[in-house]
């Protein structure tokens, strides 16, 4: 039978076992009666600093209220199984204690990618989804973005950086935890204003704030932003996305999916429905104390910096702010340059995406030292124990689904002393454009750099059972292995169309094929045709990776393209 047979029925049948899977447990909760919920344990509070608006049923919801008591916007949820941040209308990460999904929003196409990180590297999902467009109610109240605050407003800002590159990290999760003398021990989750700076609300003992806030408004809102979030949870396909995991993720997939389709929605439900019986939650009397806070990094383990060194002075009508350094062992593709010296390093490098070249710089100057850069756990370049006396470059081709290296120095790896050394990992800035059987590095065509030789494989690559059992075989029956390398390198050559290897590989077959005797000509020509079809519908994602991995776009021109394109958006 035809592998795209096999592959069909395979699909069809795993999906309808997941939709029964999650149908009937849905259609059976359906028919149950209503029931009311407890709301012993619920809280708001009343108290317009503190940002954990409600929890319910182990779900709790973080948000912004403005001094008239309208809830601006929800900026987190958190359940027993991650931390949910949502950023302009849209979830931006999922993230557990070792494992993140982070969501790439393409404003240009309205279109997202799904990247997952975890301690063991990276990988994005090999699917485009729809980005969501959902109405929330406007905000009244913005977080002012300068140190200008305006009163009253109390609370913390905190600056993160990275230690090392001294990088502002825009993208992690802070938690906060202290001690309020009255209410006991508490946790909030910070909202990221943008440029590596987080806000948390505050409770405060000034009976002056009574004056801005209004009960009545905020259980107005609480069901706007309620019925606008579960809209907004409900527009992304987590079946679709889980099912494009790796395996050994599909357990915390699958509860990711439970949160968002029952739990979340349950949740949110109760504070739509019921907000007005939700019980308000006294106001402190007291300033917090004994700060520690937790810092989330996509892949890496959770950061404890306690404060209680650092002087926090709770005022009223005031807002302390503090910076915050970690030392992050991840890095970014086209990051500005690691350096050191007699330290050892250690780090993951973000590429972002799948099948593309890149370029390696490094320097390790006079004193030898060692840089390995490993690839899927394995080591695919070494600088050798060696003093370079100015910069080298290298051309690496990533010819799988990883979106992360791992590079590793040694210094003084000769035995001395007082040594440095840096490096720096460069990639294109954007993909290449490639459409109807063509690459290029923008919509003018101009053409790509070739950095890296072709890849062959033979006829067929993988150890699927189409391939072992009928495109290798055919391929050494005839004799195509040597033109099947031919239309590998084809592939793999830069500014190349896909219509002419193609051709190509059909009509080098044909010429083969004439060379056997009379009676087996014919049958050695239909394999033949068979062979051209299987390129000619099948062959588009393997020549548009081909491309990635062996051409390079010349950086400067595709960031100036991206400048452009950007100031056409705001034109």
């Amino acid at each position: 039978m035809n592998k795209r047979i096999l592959i069909g029925i395979a699909v069809f049948g795993t999906a309808l076992i997941i939709t029964l899977a999650i149908a009937l447990p849905l259609g059976l909760r359906r028919k149950s009666p209503p029931k009311t919920p407890d709301l012993s344990s619920s809280s708001i509070n009343a108290d317009i600093k503190d940002p954990k608006i409600m929890e319910i049923n182990g779900v709790s919801v973080f948000g912004v209220k403005d001094f008239s008591g309208n809830l601006q916007l929800i900026y987190a949820i958190e359940t027993d199984t991650a931390i949910y941040t949502i950023n302009r209308y849209r979830i931006t990460q999922i993230r557990s204690n070792n494992i993140t999904l982070l969501f790439n929003y393409n404003r240009t196409s309205e279109q997202y990618t799904v990247n997952i990180v975890s301690e063991n590297g990276s990988y994005e999902i090999p699917a485009y989804y729809q980005s969501p467009a959902v109405s929330f109610p406007l905000p009244e109240f913005q977080l002012p973005r300068d140190r200008n605050i305006s009163e009253p407003f109390t609370g913390i800002a905190i600056d993160l950086t990275d230690s090392f590159s001294e990088r502002s990290i825009v993208d992690a999760t802070l938690q906060m935890n202290y001690r309020d003398e009255q209410l006991g021990n508490k946790s909030a989750v910070l909202l990221n204003v943008g440029g590596g700076r987080y806000y948390l609300m505050l409770p405060t003992n000034d009976t002056s704030m009574d004056d801005y806030f209004q009960v009545r408004n905020l259980y107005e809102t609480v069901s706007q932003q309620s019925n606008a979030l579960k809209e907004l949870i409900r527009a992304y396909p987590m079946s679709d996305i889980c099912s494009n995991s790796e395996e050994q993720l599909k357990i915390f997939c699958s509860l990711i999916d439970k949160d968002m389709t029952t739990n979340i929605m349950d949740a949110l439900s109760v504070a739509s429905s019921y907000a007005s019986k939700i019980p308000l939650e006294p106001k402190s009397t007291s300033n917090p104390i004994n700060f520690e806070a937790v810092i989330l990094l996509a892949g890496e383990e959770p950061v404890k910096l306690p404060l209680q060194n650092t002087k926090i002075l709770i005022i009223p009508q005031d807002l302390t702010f503090i910076s915050l350094e970690v030392a992050s062992k991840r890095a970014k593709c086209n990051d500005i340059t690691i350096a050191g010296s007699n330290t050892p390093d250690d780090r993951t490098v973000d590429i972002g995406k799948t099948h593309i070249s890149l370029k390696f710089h490094y320097e390790t100057y006079t004193i030898p030292d060692q840089i390995d850069v490993y690839y899927k756990n394995k080591q695919i370049f070494t600088s050798g124990c060696a003093g370079t006396e100015g910069e080298r470059i290298t051309s690496i081709a990533l010819t799988d689904s990883e979106t992360s290296l791992r590079v590793k120095v040694t210094p003084n790896c000769a035995g001395t002393s007082s040594t440095g050394w840096n490096y720096r990992v460069e990639c294109p800035f954007d993909n290449m454009i490639c459409k109807s059987g063509t690459c290029s590095c923008d919509s003018k065509m101009k053409p790509s750099e070739q950095i890296n030789p072709p890849t062959v494989n033979g006829c067929g690559s993988g150890d699927g059972f189409f391939t072992n059992f009928f495109v290798s075989p055919i391929g050494k029956l005839w004799n195509f292995t040597t033109i099947c390398d031919v239309h590998d390198r084809c592939y793999g050559t830069c500014n190349t169309p896909k219509s002419v290897c193609d051709k190509t590989f059909f009509n080098q077959m044909l010429l083969s094929c004439d060379t056997r005797p009379i009676g087996i000509q014919a049958l050695c020509a239909a394999d033949a045709f068979l062979f051209y079809a299987g390129v000619l519908l099948g062959g588009t994602g393997p020549f548009f990776d081909a491309q990635g991995e062996s051409c390079w776009c010349d950086p400067n021109i595709i960031l100036l393209s991206s400048i452009k394109k950007e100031n056409d958006l705001y034109a």
